[in-house]
């Protein structure tokens, strides 16, 4: 989220910040975090093609930053 939308108000970044608590919060049987794969971008070292394929990759870290950052 590059910066806050000024039409959306407090409400909408609090609603989005509980579906993200939501995502983070998800195990599975055993208890293991199932969404920590998608919690960083992939290293493009890692795998160049990912970004051929997927043109703006996200992750969930950086738009948990962002939603705090802009409730404050």
């Amino acid at each position: 989220m590059p910066g806050r939308d000024p039409k959306l108000p407090d409400a909408a970044y609090k609603a989005m910040q509980g579906v993200m608590n939501t995502l983070f919060a998800q195990t599975d049987e055993d208890g293991r975090d199932i969404s920590q794969v998608f919690h960083d971008l992939i290293p493009k070292r890692a795998l160049p093609d990912y970004y051929k394929v997927i043109k703006h990759p996200q992750a969930m870290n950086p738009v948990q930053v962002s939603l705090v950052t802009q409730l404050g």
